[in-house]
C-alpha cells in the first residue's frame, strides 16, 4: 500500500496560501471582531510552523549557507516596508477611527507610521536571527573536535542568545519564533520525531504571546493551533516533485510582494 507523503512544494504553497488568509484577515479587521476575520486568522497559524520547519529543512540540506544566508538578509530588507504597512496602516489610514485611534489626517498619516513602524520588525528577520543560530550550532555540533560538556554549554548559549535577541529587535513572533526554527532543528534526527516537535510547539506557542481566543474562563493563545501543522510536516518525506529554478525564485519574494499588493487594495 504506498505511503501518503507531501512534497516541499506542497508544503510550500501550503504555507504561503494560509499566511495569504492570515493577512487579509489581518487587513480586513485587525481587532478580530467578526468571524470571518477569526476564521482567517486562524487558518493562518498552520503558516509560521510550516516556514519554519522548511527553513531547517533547507539549511541542512544546502550546499551554499553563505548564499541562502544572504538571501535571507536581502528578503529581510526589501521585507520590512510592506510589513511595516501591512501591520500598522489601519492605525494610520482614515479607518483608524474605527480602532479607537484619533484620525489626524485626512489621508494616510505617514508621521504617525513612521513614529510606530518600529515597533515591530517582519517574520523575515527573525528567520535571518534563526539561520544564523543554526549556522553556530552546526559548528558546536562537531564531537571529534569538540568535548561533550562545550558543546552543550555552547548550545544553551546559542539558545538564549537567539531568544534575547528575538525580543530586542522586537522580531515578529520575538525570540520563541528564533526557537520554533531552532526546535525544529535540534530534534531532527530524534525518534518520532513529529510528537517530540509537536509537544515542543505547544509551550512555545504560549511564549510567543499574540491574539487570544477563549476556551471557558481561559484565554488560549491562537499560535497554539499552528500544532495542526505538524500534520503534513509529518507526512513530508524530503521529496521533492520538481526541480524548478523558477517556482523556488517565485516564493522567495512571495511573501514582500502579497503583503505589498494586500496594502495597496485595502488602504490605498
Amino acid at each position: 500500500m504506498r505511503q501518503l507523503s507531501i512534497r516541499r512544494e506542497e508544503l510550500t504553497l501550503l504555507a504561503a496560501f494560509t499566511m495569504t488568509l492570515d493577512h487579509i484577515g489581518l487587513c480586513m479587521d485587525p481587532t478580530m471582531s467578526t468571524t470571518l476575520c477569526v476564521v482567517l486568522r486562524s487558518a493562518g497559524r498552520l503558516a509560521m510552523p510550516i516556514y519554519c520547519f522548511l527553513l531547517a529543512e533547507g539549511f541542512c540540506r544546502s550546499t551554499h549557507r553563505g548564499r541562502y544566508l544572504a538571501r535571507l538578509g536581502l528578503l529581510a530588507l526589501v521585507s520590512e516596508l510592506p510589513f511595516d504597512l501591512m501591520l500598522f496602516a489601519p492605525y494610520c489610514s482614515p479607518r483608524a477611527a474605527s480602532l479607537g485611534v484619533p484620525v489626524l489626517s485626512a489621508g494616510f498619516d505617514w508621521s504617525r507610521f513612521f513614529r510606530i513602524c518600529w515597533m515591530s520588525q517582519s517574520v523575515m528577520l527573525t528567520l535571518l536571527l534563526a539561520f544564523c543560530s543554526m549556522l553556530a550550532l552546526s559548528w558546536l555540533d562537531k564531537p571529534e573536535k569538540l568535548p561533550a560538556a562545550f558543546r552543550l554549554l555552547g548550545t544553551l548559549a546559542v539558545l538564549e542568545i537567539g531568544y534575547l535577541l528575538g525580543n530586542f529587535l522586537a522580531v515578529d513572533y520575538g525570540g520563541a519564533g528564533v526557537w520554533f526554527v531552532l526546535m525544529f532543528y535540534l530534534t531532527r534526527n530524534l525518534p518520532r520525531k513529529t510528537l517530540w516537535q509537536a509537544a515542543s510547539f505547544l509551550p512555545l506557542a504560549v511564549l510567543s504571546g499574540g491574539a487570544t481566543f477563549p476556551v471557558g474562563p481561559v484565554a488560549v493563545p491562537m499560535e497554539v493551533l499552528g500544532v495542526f501543522a505538524m500534520i503534513p510536516i509529518g507526512l513530508y518525506r524530503g521529496q521533492t516533485r520538481f526541480q524548478s529554478t523558477a517556482f523556488r525564485r517565485c516564493f522567495r519574494f512571495f511573501y514582500p510582494v502579497h503583503m505589498a499588493i494586500l496594502v495597496f487594495v485595502f488602504f490605498f
